[in-house]
């Protein structure tokens, strides 16, 4: 098979090796969501199996002109990857429909029809073969699989479609005597440059802002992964906001929320969402999560779209919001609805623990909650002699874990900062404690989340 495998990307979970390459596969079988996080049992797999020497009656070239992909079948005949595409065995093929490759552009595909650019051509079409025979089930364990050229092409599972880099699984599980083809509604060609990525995307405001707030060199030259907020996201935006932050006195506000979209490094959704998060270019930290319908959310933004990677080495998320720098935990209190928290954490001298602990998560009783306690009850908490029941008090609000709302699930048990346990469940309305409902949820902090809650918790005997 043409092409020299090159190694493995860092951020694998399990990968596909090239063809005619001696493999040591690590099988991974756990995991929900977006992309499975697991453990792993090592296997050793043999090399794969010398192709048949004729050609196949039923081959991926033969499925593919079954289905109508006429473009993927003369490209594919063209390249230098013909020969396999019919007798290699096994292969799974990722095959873009007519209107992918539409796409591209009427000089784009006479490029690649052009002998003078074949090693344009098998590029591109070596991109979208990887060596075994990967039915669903089976890719649905993979987050990362590694094409005939030695490239990585990333697997990202949502509630109700898969992709590959941003091709959408359109059909699948078509098999062939050679291996399976599956349809893809876009062309996992090679890598662009961030920006040229997301121009072709048509998020040209988000290009727009990183011209207007000097980024652009650092995203191109950067190994970032970009949450890149969509073109709708911006149109909701408040009238006149997106004028007033391109301002040159408005620039460390919009330098800000921009590096709050840059998470440095390539991060699969797996890693973004682990609890305790990443941390951004702009120092606070984003929260990436999956919800029990399998729907991925970065600090309450949609993923619409996940995996495109760029040149530089990192990855494009699509969001449907333009997210804002997460306050701190002082600025969080300011809301007038926390003023007796707000005074009870200053006695207790607690806002400076809290907001060094990463990940946090806070349940935080409003002002009613507290009003609703005994006469006198908070100013005695306030007395010297009962500085430990307050902190108690106020530690037994807080877990050293992030939890969004979507992620606090009937019958769960946290352990907070006091050692006491929270339980949630759930009649229809999320319950603590079988007292306390969520009025505000997730407010997002620069540490981690917040959530108001109306009744406070561990109050027996104050």
């Amino acid at each position: 098979m043409k092409g020299t495998p090159r190694h493995t990307p860092k951020d694998v979970m399990r990968t596909i090796p090239p063809f005619g390459t001696p493999i040591r596969a690590t099988l991974l079988f756990c995991g929900i969501g977006l992309l499975p996080s697991c453990t792993a049992s090592e296997d050793v797999l043999d090399e794969p199996p010398p192709a048949p020497p004729g050609a196949q009656t039923n081959s991926v070239l033969d499925r593919a002109e079954s289905l109508g992909l006429g473009t993927f079948v003369e490209l594919g005949s063209l390249s230098s990857f013909a020969g396999d595409l019919r007798t290699a065995s096994p292969i799974t093929v990722f095959a873009p429909d007519e209107a992918a490759f539409a796409a591209l552009g009427d000089a784009r595909l006479g490029d690649l029809r052009d002998p003078a650019n074949l090693a344009q051509l098998d590029a591109l079409i070596g991109r979208l073969v990887v060596a075994g025979d990967y039915d669903a089930e089976l890719l649905a364990r993979f987050s990362t699989l590694i094409s005939a050229t030695g490239d990585p092409l990333q697997v990202a599972r949502f509630a109700d479609f898969t992709t590959i880099d941003e091709g959408r699984i359109v059909a699948e599980d078509a098999e062939a005597d050679n291996g399976r083809l599956y349809v893809l509604d876009g062309v996992p060609d090679i890598p662009l440059t961030p920006i040229d990525s997301l121009e072709r995307s048509g998020l040209t405001t988000l290009v727009q802002l990183f011209d207007a707030a000097g980024l652009r060199a650092d995203v191109e030259s950067g190994e970032f992964t970009i949450l890149a907020p969509t073109e709708a996201a911006f149109a909701a935006l408040p009238p006149g906001e997106l004028d007033d932050l391109q301002l040159p006195a408005n620039l460390p506000e919009l330098l800000a929320r921009l590096r709050f979209h840059l998470v440095p490094g390539t991060r699969s959704f797996s890693s973004l969402s682990d609890d305790s998060g990443v941390e951004t270019a702009e120092g606070a930290r984003m929260f990436a999560y999956v919800d029990p319908a399998g729907l991925a959310f970065a600090n309450g933004a949609s993923v619409v779209s996940a995996n495109r990677p760029t040149s530089a080495g990192g990855l494009i998320y699509e969001v449907d919001a333009f997210l804002n720098v997460p306050p701190s935990l002082t600025e969080a209190l300011t809301d007038p609805d926390l003023d007796t928290l707000e005074l009870l954490l200053a006695a207790a001298a607690l806002v400076p623990t809290l907001e060094g602990i990463e990940p946090l998560t806070l349940f935080a009783p409003d002002d009613a909650a507290f009003a609703a306690l005994p006469a006198g009850t908070v100013d005695d908490l306030q007395l010297p002699q009962n500085a430990t029941v307050l902190t108690t008090l106020l530690r037994s609000h807080a877990l050293s874990a992030s939890r969004p709302s979507p992620t606090i699930l009937d019958g769960d048990l946290f352990r907070t900062l006091a050692g006491t346990v929270i339980t949630a469940t759930d009649d229809g309305a999320l319950l603590l404690d079988g007292l306390a409902r969520i009025r505000t949820p997730d407010v997002f902090l620069r540490n981690g989340v917040l959530h108001v809650i109306d009744a406070v918790l561990a109050a027996d005997g104050l």
